[in-house]
């Protein structure tokens, strides 16, 4: 299937427009996920993050996660999300309304202005390059060239909630160049987009019926050539046999995403992915949400323990968003 992709310039403007893929049969995702409910691909990426959340900044194995609580560095509630889910969300919703790449930095914007896509209306976590690169979008720049494009703004602030293209676009010859564009609206150096492509290209593969391995494999593969050279190491198919004291679980891009998927790979069930994610330490609710987002893809939304769905904060916002996404 062609579909224009969402980086495509508009000869009128000269700016990228949004471009929806319309399958022919008219149920795109809801073929691939057979049986699964689609509801649970954001959202098991959402109760990662609010799993999360209390223990951000902790030394591994300072601690021990074994379910949701409450507190932390930031003293939050219990089930509350972070900005990871709340992008993540924010972006789905403008995905799943056909909106344009503008409208949805205007979301971003929102969000960071009043506190949309949260549980009570607070912001109380955002990374400097996605504070900028917003506050870009707010005065007037376009989204696509909002984001941070130098070496050291590389965190994970555009993985965390890159996975809602992996839905939107799953059959869209032109996913990757919608990655770029929607990546690049906090983060426009080389190594973060190419974190988010073999991310979205793991989630496509996971939902089209590939298992956690064979996913990986086929991403090693296929961007074994043309990408950053600091992936070389994930590239090469090691994350199959390293330790776990060799996975880093800090905010930089590449550490999440190598520890997102060292979790899913060494793991058998979304609960002791997500609990692994978190008990690396450091960026855990990040590193949760990116893993849980493919964990649920994996092995469903009926793998999420009903105790932690109970427990998630406005669980039904995040719901209804992911409903119209999946549409």
């Amino acid at each position: 299937m062609v579909v224009g992709p969402l980086g495509n310039k508009s000869p009128d403007s000269d700016r990228f427009t949004l471009v929806t893929p319309k399958p022919e049969n008219g149920v795109r995702l809801q073929a691939t996920l057979g049986n699964q409910n689609p509801t649970g691909l954001p959202v098991g990426a959402v109760s990662g993050d609010a799993l999360g959340v209390p223990y951000e900044f902790r030394k591994r194995d300072s601690f021990k996660a074994t379910g949701m609580t409450s507190g932390g560095y930031h003293n939050q509630p219990l089930g509350t999300w972070s900005d990871d889910s709340a992008l993540l969300l924010a972006l789905a919703d403008g995905l799943g309304q056909d909106m344009s790449i503008q409208e949805i930095g205007n979301l971003f914007v929102k969000w960071r202005m009043s506190g949309a896509y949260t549980p009570d209306g607070v912001v109380f976590d955002i990374g400097a390059t996605t504070n900028t690169a917003i506050y870009n979008i707010a005065n007037g720049i376009y989204p696509t060239d909002a984001g941070l494009k130098g070496v050291h703004n590389n965190g994970n602030g555009a993985l965390m909630r890159i996975l809602p293209v992996a839905i939107k676009y799953i059959d869209d010859d032109f996913r990757e160049e919608n990655v770029e564009a929607v990546a690049s609206m906090t983060h426009g150096h080389k190594l973060s987009i190419d974190c988010c492509k073999i991310y979205v290209e793991m989630a496509v593969d996971l939902l089209h019926g590939m298992n956690a391995i064979e996913a990986y494999q086929d991403v090693c593969l296929r961007f074994k050539r043309g990408c950053d050279r600091k992936l070389k190491r994930f590239l090469s198919g090691k994350l199959l046999t390293a330790r776990r004291d060799q996975i880093d679980s800090s905010g930089y891009v590449l550490s999440t995403l190598e520890a997102a998927v060292w979790c899913l790979l060494h793991n058998d069930n979304y609960k002791d992915t997500v609990l692994a994610a978190i008990n690396l330490g450091d960026d855990t609710d990040t590193t949760a949400c990116v893993a849980g987002g493919l964990a649920v893809i994996l092995y469903g939304y009926d793998a999420i323990p009903e105790l932690w769905l109970k427990q998630l904060r406005d669980r039904d916002q995040a719901e209804t968003i992911a409903r119209k996404l999946c549409q």
